[in-house]
Formats: structure tokens, C-alpha cells, sequence
């Protein structure tokens, strides 16, 4: 383990500062290979240097560990109680305990999922703030793979998409924002206007206030398509044995199980609609700023046509089919 002594007085205490719901006397060897698969998880976002560089930094380590121990939490939690041997499997009630429930679990583990990632948010926020001491993280390939999209995190991205977001879920489709980015915004602002509106934060001082508009309409395009492209994705869960759709009910007087649902197609209906509007407007806003200004951003590949791209199909010599 990298963050956390493997000391059994020490392990405890560390543990107990990071998430305090632990049990003072967790062993350090319970959790060790969940420890350790987190720490790698986070390493491979942060990069090694940046990593090794948490070690001598007391602040920045004790976010570290908050990540960790809330990551490697969820996976153990639902083989906490289970105790394997050459007799099989059992579940294990202590003498004055009992086994949590699977809702009680469930969330449990979404908790410590959004923790993690809000305090995954929290370090490369700090590591930013902080750029002259982490002069690793600043320069390093893996700074890049985080930052590449227009949102610096969740905080950023919700009011933009017009839905409440978590960090968690802000992290489990970041790569489908960076489709929407690739598919719909490149051809619109060509590469180079696309990686200036990346490199700038939202409260950028040195960018000109027509940046920083044109950087809110791309913002306010972006962020509702890759909602809405994501909600297949969301709303259903793949496993071996099938396909299911699994929604959290607390109705019922059993409270050791997960109910499954599927979800309202009319809610679902409408909120696909609505985020589809909402991409469309923006995207014609923005291809009208664009058109608008053109003096300001001589390199973006758009024309008044662009902005109406059905008109286009007017100009095809070949067409006996005129598009009103």
C-alpha cells in the first residue's frame, strides 16, 4: 500500500480519518488489495511523479486517502460479511450485529463511488491552485487526458446541461463528452478554436469577453447532447445472465432487497426531447455567433449556410427535389 501503513495500530487511524464510519480496529490485511487496486486507479489518472509527490505533501495526502479508502470501500462492501473457506461460503454476524441490508449497502457504496470522485475533483483542483509545487502534475501527458474537454469538472458541467450531476457520474461519461466535442463541435469550430476554448477555465481574466461567450455557447451545445447520447447507456445495466433496467425503491417491508424496475418511457421520452431541442438551439446560436464575429475567429469552417445545413441540399445541380 502506498497511501496507508500497513502498521495495524496506524492502518486504523488513517482509515478512520479518511471515511469515518470505520470500524477502529479494521485490519490493515482486510483491505489491502482493494486499497492497493485503488491507488493504481488513481495513479494512472494523476501519473506516477504526480503521485510519488502526494507522499511529502500532507494536505494533498490526505485527500489522496479519502479517494482510496472510498473507492476500495464500494468494491469490498458487498464481501464484508462474507467469509470463505474449505467448509464454502458464509456469511458472518457478530455477536452483537447483524448483516447490513442490500439497500443499506447499495447506499453505501454509491456514497463512497461519489466521495471518491468529489475528492478525486478536490486534488487536481488543489493540484492546480498549487501549480508551482506540483510542477509534475502541471507538465505531465495525463493533465492533458484529464482536461480534455471544456468542462474542468461537474461543478462546470451541470448548470450547463440543465440536469443535476454528480462527480461520480460527471467521471462515467466524461468520454462520451469528448464525442460530442470530436462529432458535433470540431466541424463547427475547427480544430484550433477547439483546443483554445479546452486550454481556457471558465474564469479565465486574460480572455476577451467574445472567448468567453463563444466558450458558454459551446459549453451550452456540448453538455445536453452528451446527456442525452449517454441516457442509453444509463438507464440500463449489462450483465451475463441479461440486460436490466434497476431503480432503488424503499416500498416493501423487506429491507434486504434491491428492487428493479424499468424505468418511465415518458419520462425518458421527454427528457431526450427536451435536451435534443436544447442542443439544436444552441448549436444554430452558436453558428450565428460565429457567423456574426467572423473577424474575431477568421479559422472557424462556418458559413450563413451552416447555420440552416437543409439549404445546402438546394445546391445539389443533380436534384429534381427542391427543400423548402
Amino acid at each position: 500500500m502506498k497511501y496507508f501503513s500497513e502498521n495495524t495500530t496506524v492502518f486504523p487511524q488513517q482509515l478512520k480519518s479518511a471515511v469515518g464510519a470505520v470500524d477502529v480496529k479494521f485490519s490493515p490485511f482486510t483491505l489491502k488489495s482493494y486499497i492497493e487496486s485503488s491507488e493504481n486507479e488513481v495513479i494512472m489518472i494523476i501519473g506516477q511523479a504526480t503521485a510519488d509527490k502526494v507522499l511529502t505533501d500532507e494536505a494533498t495526502l490526505s485527500i489522496m486517502r479519502r479517494i482510496v479508502a472510498n473507492w476500495a470501500l464500494e468494491v469490498y462492501a458487498n464481501s464484508g460479511a462474507i467469509r470463505i473457506g474449505d467448509a464454502g461460503i458464509h456469511v458472518e454476524v457478530g455477536q452483537n450485529r447483524s448483516v447490513a441490508s442490500d439497500k443499506k449497502i447499495l447506499a453505501f457504496k454509491r456514497d463512497c463511488q461519489e466521495l471518491g470522485c468529489k475528492a478525486l475533483e478536490e486534488l487536481i483542483n488543489t493540484f492546480e491552485v498549487r501549480s508551482a509545487e506540483f510542477g509534475e502534475w502541471r507538465l505531465s501527458n495525463e493533465r492533458k487526458q484529464y482536461f480534455d474537454t471544456l468542462f474542468r469538472g461537474s461543478n462546470e458541467f451541470g448548470p450547463f446541461g440543465g440536469v443535476p450531476i454528480t462527480a461520480s457520474l460527471y467521471r462515467n461519461i466524461k468520454r462520451q463528452i469528448q464525442f460530442v466535442q470530436d462529432d458535433y463541435l470540431q466541424p463547427i469550430l475547427g480544430n484550433e478554436l477547439l483546443d483554445k476554448l479546452i486550454g481556457m477555465s471558465v474564469v479565465s481574466l486574460n480572455a476577451s469577453e467574445n472567448d468567453k461567450r463563444l466558450q458558454r455557447l459551446a459549453m451550452r451545445l456540448v453538455a445536453p447532447k452528451a446527456i442525452f447520447e449517454s441516457l442509453a447507456y444509463r438507464v440500463v445495466e449489462l450483465r451475463n445472465d441479461g440486460v436490466y433496467q434497476k431503480s432503488i425503491s424503499a416500498a416493501g417491508s423487506n429491507d434486504n432487497v434491491e428492487e428493479q424496475s424499468v424505468a418511465s418511457s415518458r419520462a425518458l421520452n421527454g427528457l431526450a426531447i427536451t435536451l435534443t431541442s436544447e442542443f439544436e438551439a444552441n448549436r444554430v446560436k452558436l453558428i450565428k455567433f460565429l457567423v456574426d464575429n467572423a473577424n474575431d475567429f477568421p479559422t472557424a469552417p462556418v458559413t450563413q449556410k451552416s447555420i440552416y445545413p437543409v439549404q445546402q441540399m438546394n445546391d445539389d445541380p443533380t436534384s429534381n427535389i427542391y427543400f423548402a
